[in-house]
């Protein structure tokens, strides 16, 4: 439990930076209102907004994992 409490901040440092450039990679997407090169031309911007949800939805996670090792050191036990 001491261990990936002390890992935890490795995970924060690579979540946040996925977070931090993910945002700006979606929203320069949004605001230029980008497409694909294809015929078709999609627009990746809602493909783009997954990054950073997906690693809001990670930390989020990480969070939950990391209260349950603190539970564990501080009880002893297993966390329920």
């Amino acid at each position: 439990a001491i261990m990936d409490i002390i890992t935890f901040a490795f995970f924060l440092i690579f979540v946040g930076v996925l977070l931090w450039k993910g945002s700006d990679l979606a929203w320069k997407a949004i605001k230029l209102n980008q497409k694909s090169p294809s015929a078709w031309g999609p627009p990746l911007w809602p493909i783009k907004i997954m990054i950073p949800l997906g690693a809001l939805l990670m930390l989020l996670q990480g969070l939950s994992e990391l209260c349950k090792k603190v539970i564990k050191l501080i009880e002893g036990g297993e966390p329920q």
